[in-house]
């Protein structure tokens, strides 16, 4: 179902200024049983204690089929790959107290500095633990990784990169660009992006988000070396309000 009346007008939200990752923990192949049986106090811990993440959920690989849900005792190719994490930095230890890290349903852990240019996540369902990853409203992500020699493609094609964003708000829920860390650059280096890190909503299939994607300028600049897509359902979404 097309959810353009949960996404805000597209904005800068100036909360975003904190220090902010994009966490893709992968799971365990075959670990789907770690993932059902750990659910409820997975959930109950994201809800009672984690107040550092600002949203999460699962995500997987979308090849039009229905997924396989965490409570279902079925499986199958669209079982989730892992978690998506939107937390704050200085808060990334905090996650080995997650039952799911506890239970090692994990095999590895990719973190990404990340700052969001445009949208917001105030219209979104809030506080919706519990929630199933049903598909409901269709979210993707996307992760869009530069080429070697981007960087000055990327800054020369920014403004109509956020202006295509913004005026495709029915489409793009928030995003912005990742950020090298202190241990991938030079200790005296200016942080510099590596990336893209985008949520949509609204497209059936990741055939149709791919679609969408062609009219981005940074692929028209060729800024990419590879884009990946994934199916995400969003199962806690905290108010920028509520972020401490």
């Amino acid at each position: 179902m097309f959810i353009a009346s949960t996404v805000r007008r597209l904005r800068v939200c100036s909360k975003w200024s904190m220090s902010t990752a994009a966490v893709f923990a992968w799971d365990r192949p075959g670990a789907l049983l770690v993932r059902r049986s750990n659910r409820a106090a997975h959930l109950q811990w994201v809800q009672q204690e984690a107040a550092a993440i600002v949203c999460g959920g699962p995500f997987w690989r979308d090849d039009g089929s229905t997924p396989s849900l965490p409570s279902s005792s079925s499986s199958s190719s669209s079982s989730p790959l892992g978690s998506f994490l939107i937390v704050q930095s200085d808060a990334l230890e905090f996650l080995q107290q997650d039952p799911y890290v506890q239970a090692n349903l994990f095999q590895k852990r990719n973190v990404h500095p990340w700052r969001p240019a445009v949208g917001s996540l105030d219209r979104m369902p809030s506080d919706t633990v519990g929630v199933q990853p049903e598909r409901r409203g269709q979210y993707h992500l996307v992760l869009g990784l530069d080429r070697p020699d981007a960087l000055p493609r990327r800054l020369k094609a920014r403004a109509a990169h956020l202006a295509w964003l913004q005026a495709s708000d029915s489409t793009c829920v928030i995003g912005g660009a990742i950020w090298r860390t202190p241990t991938e650059a030079p200790a005296d280096a200016q942080p510099v992006p590596y990336g893209s890190l985008l949520l949509v909503c609204g497209h059936a299939t990741e055939a149709d988000v791919r679609v969408w994607l062609r009219q981005d300028p940074y692929a028209h600049a060729n800024v990419f070396a590879a884009v990946e897509v994934f199916a995400f359902q969003p199962v806690i979404v905290r108010p920028v309000d509520q972020m401490r």
